[in-house]
């Protein structure tokens, strides 16, 4: 189907310790396009320096890349850990300059900071103070992100994207005339890894895991009566079980754009991929049931 939709350019900055967070999130931004690309008529676009700056002389780096895709995009997510960056001649942060000229612009930012778990002789000092200090000034800014893992940021990010699009871009409604969009209530279930440190009775650093199952309505309509069991593959192995949890689950209701996570934990040997069957109801339209893949 041929539909018009609305590009926005939508500018990843960071420095170089969060390669792995850059290229999820240009993931995350292409899954939100297949989630609500038809819905809100609107394309998110992800650039990154590495992908859209082209070779160029006569000026500062900075000042070319500014020119090439800072200016020109339609937000920002920035996002830290240990490092600030590459510093420019007055001393600013490279990225950090990125992120204040796209946000003084009137444009919506997203700011993160990572507190996953560090080796403390890889980190540099002055360069992690330099993260702490811009941390501090950022309270005075707006309010920013803390995550734990890359799976949590995507997730804390798809939400922020849905919210910004809805409330902060203000798009232009397509010419065409289109049809009133039909709502339907729609579940889909993923999972979270999360990692913690606590320091054990004998002072030793312990890294605890932590796994969630993740339901989200990515539909327009509320659904009630959320509820999942797990099915067995077939044939069925002897050894095969479901993901245990501390209780039976059912969600009586599930906005959209609120998700809901709950802890699991897989039994030791069992397969990390498992099939899920989500039932749903929904006031005004048809019940609704989805056989999906899930992974831990």
């Amino acid at each position: 189907m041929v539909y018009p939709a609305n590009v926005v350019s939508v500018l990843i900055a960071s420095p170089s310790d969060v390669a792995a967070e850059r290229d999820a999130l240009r993931q995350t931004l292409w899954e939100f396009n297949d989630e609500h690309a038809a819905a809100l008529q609107v394309i998110l676009l992800p650039v990154l320096w590495e992908t859209h700056s082209r070779a160029d002389l006569g000026s500062h780096p900075q000042d070319l890349l500014d020119t090439q895709i800072v200016d020109s995009a339609d937000m920002v997510i920035g996002i830290f850990w240990t490092k600030i960056g590459s510093l420019l001649p007055d001393g600013t942060a490279a990225t950090v300059h990125e992120l204040e000229r796209v946000v003084s612009a009137g444009k919506p930012g997203v700011l993160c900071f990572s507190n996953q778990p560090v080796v403390p002789s890889s980190i540099d000092p002055k360069q992690y103070s330099a993260v702490q200090d811009f941390k501090s000034r950022a309270q005075t800014w707006g309010i920013y992100r803390e995550y734990s893992s890359v799976e949590q940021l995507t997730d804390l990010i798809k939400r922020d994207l849905l919210r910004t699009v809805r409330e902060r871009l203000h798009l232009p409604t397509p010419e065409s005339p289109q049809k009133p969009a039909e709502l339907v209530a729609d579940v889909v279930a993923k999972t979270r890894k999360e990692q913690r440190q606590k320091v054990d009775s004998k002072g030793r650093l312990k890294i605890q895991n932590y796994e969630y199952l993740v339901f989200e309505n990515i539909g327009s309509a509320v659904a009630e009566n959320v509820d999942f069991d797990w099915v067995a593959p077939d044939p069925r192995p002897e050894d095969w079980q479901p993901v245990s949890m501390p209780e039976k689950y059912s969600i009586e209701y599930l906005v959209p754009g609120a998700p809901i996570e709950m802890p699991v934990w897989a039994s030791f040997g069992s397969t990390s991929q498992h099939l899920i069957r989500i039932t749903w109801t929904q006031k005004g339209g048809a019940d609704g049931e989805k056989m999906q893949t899930v992974r831990f």
